[in-house]
């Protein structure tokens, strides 16, 4: 079994600072960049919007949608946000 995966990810929020396991991988798009297999943590930032932290296990290649919300939003507007936010992980061959 091959030790590395790759990765593509993108935002709603285009471009977007994309770190992994606190290493910079470059800004969203990220197109097939070759993981180590295992566990990892995602970090995604963006001026004017919220950080996105999430830990991933790495099990085959994946493309990665990270959603982003900005904090412009006023309380309600945040609530809903959070509540429909999800991250989408997309496993391909």
């Amino acid at each position: 079994m091959d030790k590395n995966v790759k990765i593509w990810v993108t935002t709603s929020a285009d471009p977007a600072m994309i770190e992994l396991d606190g290493i910079l991988l470059g800004t969203s798009p990220i197109e097939g960049a070759e993981i180590l297999r295992g566990d990892h943590t995602l970090t995604v930032t963006r001026p004017g919007y919220e950080t996105i932290t999430k830990k991933i296990m790495l099990e085959s290649n994946m493309k990665i949608t990270v959603p982003m919300i900005s904090n412009q939003l006023n309380a309600e507007e945040r609530k809903e946000a959070l509540s429909n936010m999800n991250l989408h992980l997309l496993k391909i061959n």
